[in-house]
């Protein structure tokens, strides 16, 4: 995912951008996080090492637009409310807030907002459709692998996208 950082075009590589592919998906989603979320709370979950770019792009989205954030470990003891769009970076968190929002009187993608990391098919289904900031997976799979047997070694930046869902 970060190979660029560390081999830079002595190798084969495709990888994610994780700081300016969170600005960028929520650049493009703007209008409509300001139409109906008045505050965005990036959720942590467990740490890993691509974290800190996450968090670096987001911190700086919400000051470039002058956006109401915050930043949370988990959702397990935060209690949700209206007018919050969540970006989870963990799926253990999307089950907490999920059972949260349901016990709740919030109406997820009306009252509560949740965009989570890494398309996955349960996200398509789940909750009515849960929103998600997702790399190609198979288009990395299929750059390495094209990159490697024709033994090229070129430096590619995989393409990520927000796929809308109910949840948002």
């Amino acid at each position: 995912d970060l190979g660029y950082n560390v081999w830079g075009v002595r190798y084969p590589s495709v990888c994610e951008h994780f700081e300016e592919d969170i600005y960028q998906v929520l650049q493009q989603a703007l209008s409509k996080i300001r139409r109906k979320y008045h505050k965005l709370v990036l959720v942590q979950g467990p740490p890993f090492y691509n974290l800190k770019h996450i968090e670096k792009g987001f911190k700086q989205f919400c000051k470039d637009f002058e956006l109401e954030s915050a930043i949370t470990a988990h959702t397990r003891t935060r209690r949700p409310e209206r007018g919050e769009l969540y970006v989870l970076v963990h799926d253990q968190d999307l089950v907490y807030l999920v059972k949260k929002i349901a016990q709740s009187s919030l109406k997820l993608g009306k009252d509560i907002g949740i965009i989570s990391y890494n398309e996955t098919p349960i996200k398509e289904i789940a909750a009515n459709g849960i929103a998600t900031i997702s790399t190609d997976f198979t288009r990395m799979g299929t750059d390495i692998i094209h990159m490697i047997v024709k033994r090229k070694k070129g430096h590619l930046k995989n393409p990520c996208r927000l796929i809308e869902r109910a949840s948002f």
